[in-house]
């Protein structure tokens, strides 16, 4: 991982490692989720199946846009307070007169502090739900309940419209899978 980034053999590494777990969360989850509206589970030929495997790699390879966009705040927010360009790559914890300011350094190791997990877990969710929703579609279902934390918001976490036991459209679940 140079300068913070993922390089292109590194997110091909990370794609080839993660694919079989999607594919395999794909196919469980649809088996699954068929089995309640009475069809079969996605196989791993489906183009539905390949589909979600192609979203999950596009999502794996832009993790280095949410690093670039974190950097690029940064460098913003540093410039904007007036701010050396040595503090704007190292921080600036307190200097007199002038505000703390987190630097790129900083920025990029909590970008990346817990990065497999976190890719992991979210790949799996998505995979899951995107293969419910294919099922639950293709058995005419247009209504699904949301089963999620008590206090969870539907659109982000602290999104007031709470997610647990509402009723949404699979439209709505389809354009929030892991909301």
């Amino acid at each position: 991982m140079a300068g913070g980034f993922i390089s292109e053999i590194d997110a091909y590494q990370l794609n080839k490692i993660t694919r079989p777990y999607v594919l395999q969360t794909v196919i469980g989850t649809s088996e699954e989720a068929g089995k309640l509206v009475g069809l079969s589970g996605l196989v791993s030929t489906d183009p539905k199946t390949l589909t979600i495997l192609m979203r999950s790699s596009v999502r794996v390879t832009a993790i280095n846009d949410e690093t670039r966009s974190a950097v690029r705040k940064t460098i913003a927010s540093g410039a904007a307070s007036g701010a050396s360009p040595h503090e704007i790559a190292f921080g600036r914890a307190w200097a007199p007169n002038a505000p703390a300011l987190q630097g790129i350094r900083d920025v990029v190791e909590e970008t990346y502090k817990g990065r497999a997990e976190t890719i992991a877990r979210t790949e799996m969710a998505y995979a899951s739900q995107e293969a419910s929703a294919d099922r639950y579609r293709a058995a005419g279902i247009s209504e699904v309940g949301i089963i999620d934390g008590s206090g969870c918001g539907w659109i982000s976490h602290d999104d007031p419209d709470l997610a647990n036991d509402s009723t949404r459209t699979l439209s709505e679940v389809e354009d929030h899978p892991i909301a």
